[in-house]
């Protein structure tokens, strides 16, 4: 599989087959899968300065709890964990939710990872439902691959 190194965020992976490699206005590191079913599973990366006070990091994840259950119809949290990424100490969350009109529910990750020297890595991730059996072990071993690089 195929590695890529991130200069700016200071990331190493290891991409799963034929995903690429980009960024968008709120990503400088944009993951995204081929096309499936006309959607393109996806896994962003954003860093920001680390909070002084390590509480901050419970209060966004309990702001970003309550902002999902307000705007995602059908918020369903499946799972909120503490882990560990490249030694950092991080929260993940999966959730569903089915935008109105939608044909099926979106399957998504989103994450804070507490480095020492990179600063607060946001992870925000997105699939289909029906292609969470197959995006779910991809996004899962993109994340067990991070490495945090020191220059």
């Amino acid at each position: 599989m195929p590695s890529h190194y991130d200069r700016d965020l200071r990331i190493s992976l290891v991409l799963p087959e034929h995903w690429e490699v980009g960024s968008t206005p709120d990503f400088p590191l944009f993951l995204v899968a081929p096309q499936q079913q006309g959607f393109r599973s996806n896994l962003g990366f954003s860093r920001s300065e680390m909070p002084p006070d390590p509480d901050v990091v419970t209060r966004m994840v309990e702001a970003a709890r309550r902002e999902q259950a307000a705007e995602y119809p059908g918020f369903n949290e499946l799972s909120a964990r503490e882990l560990e990424i490249d030694s950092c100490p991080t929260f993940l969350q999966i959730y569903a939710w089915r935008p109105d009109g939608a044909a099926q529910p979106f399957r998504q990750w989103f994450g804070l990872v507490r480095t020492p020297r990179h600063g607060l890595i946001e992870l925000n991730g997105a699939t289909l439902e029906s292609l969470a059996s197959s995006a779910g072990p991809a996004v899962e071993g993109i994340l067990r691959s991070v490495r945090f690089v020191d220059v």
